[in-house]
């Protein structure tokens, strides 16, 4: 790591309480001129203060739910402990009675 002796460096970085604080174009900058200056201190710092912010990385790992539980879960009633039976079917969506007719069929040869 590159010694700074009695060389201070101003540091641009727009770090502030939560997510959304740093712009992508002071990122972008940041990024660019680590070579030029031949320091990566600034972008160490500034991958240090979002990830040791708990919000701001919770919030970098968003994603709408993609299991089948959660898309269920999306749909259900906020109260299932009185879940009627016509929710259930609702939830359950069109199954097919018979099995049978929804196990794979082979190939056509």
């Amino acid at each position: 790591m590159q010694r700074l002796v009695g060389r201070k460096k101003k540091s641009s970085l727009l770090i502030g309480s939560g997510a959304g604080s740093s712009s992508k174009e002071t990122n972008k900058e940041q990024r660019d001129s680590s070579p030029r200056d031949n320091s990566d201190t600034p972008l160490i710092l500034t991958l240090g203060a979002i990830f040791s912010s708990y919000q701001s990385t919770a919030l970098s790992f968003l994603r709408k739910p993609s299991s089948s539980i959660d898309r269920l879960l999306e749909k259900a009633p906020e109260d299932l402990k009185n879940l009627k039976k016509e929710d259930l079917r609702m939830l359950e969506g069109e199954l097919d009675k018979d099995e049978d007719s929804a196990a794979e069929k082979p190939p056509p040869v």
